[in-house]
């Protein structure tokens, strides 16, 4: 993609949930369904230097953010507006946060705006949308992913193997909250399908953005219907977890029915989600 004449846009890359958090941040109410989701998003705010939060009396209440270090001086991106665009990329979770940054760029937060008044950062104000030339998503967890409800259902199994074992010390350390976090402040949290669902409420398709998402698939269908990974596509850490998912159904907490379609995935997240939102 290219900005008007001719010059190739710059690109903001955004990791997913098992690359380290830049920031803690407790989970209120206002913030919707997902706190962690928009910690990302302050954390990547910061690295672009598009804002400086100093203290957010809604999305913390009342408790100063530990949002990592201030960018602003040393920015990824030396030139960000209107007529210099950027084009964002997410890998895994981070395809889901940086739709949620072009939503914020775009509409930014009321509830925010409502708490600090005058105050309030840039990042809330909106007003941006105009300012992104695309989103990438790639293996993005839009709808979130079967992987916790099978790491639940191999909990409960008296004879779940060693390896599927793994997956549950995997899923669990890599993802849930620290000590000092509520679960609504986890990856896991955000990645429940039903919390997702809610989240995706709260994300518009902006007008003049391109989108763009790219699902990933490591296994392939066998005679019964259920979906196998393939030997070579993927880590024998996953592997466990993607057989576990190629067969997974159940009618989540909040009535949405996981079926066949949920069947084919890359070992953490189903392909069906990763299509679109």
């Amino acid at each position: 993609s290219r900005k008007s004449g001719g010059q190739v846009a710059p690109q903001e890359r955004e990791h997913g949930f098992f690359a380290p958090r830049h920031l803690h941040l407790r989970h209120t109410e206002q913030l919707g369904s997902s706190a962690l989701g928009h910690a990302a998003i302050i954390a990547q705010a910061y690295h672009l230097a598009v804002a400086v939060i100093e203290q957010s009396d809604n999305f913390a209440q009342g408790d100063k953010l530990r949002c990592g270090e201030d960018y602003s001086s040393d920015p990824l991106i030396d030139e960000w507006s209107a007529e210099d665009k950027i084009n964002l990329l997410g890998h895994s979770f981070g395809g889901v946060t940086v739709r949620l940054l072009a939503e914020l760029m775009a509409n930014g937060s009321e509830a925010e705006r409502e708490a600090s008044g005058s105050d309030v950062s840039d990042l809330f104000t909106g007003g941006k949308a105009d300012w992104i030339y695309s989103v990438t998503a790639l293996a993005a967890p839009h709808n979130g992913t079967t992987a916790y409800l099978v790491r639940d259902a191999i909990i409960k199994d008296i004879n779940a193997t060693a390896e599927e074992r793994a997956v549950v010390a995997m899923l669990t350390v890599a993802t849930a909250p620290h000590l000092d976090r509520a679960l609504s402040d986890s990856a896991e949290y955000d990645m429940d399908i039903d919390h997702a669902l809610a989240m995706n409420e709260n994300i518009s398709t902006l007008k003049n953005v391109y989108y763009f998402s790219y699902p990933c698939s490591a296994t392939e269908r066998n005679a019964d219907g259920t979906y196998s990974p393939v030997d070579g596509n993927i880590d024998k850490l996953f592997r466990a977890c993607s057989v576990r998912m190629g067969k997974f159904t159940c009618t989540t907490k909040g009535g949405y029915v996981v079926d066949e379609k949920w069947f084919e995935n890359d070992g953490l997240v189903n392909k069906i989600s990763a299509l679109a939102p």
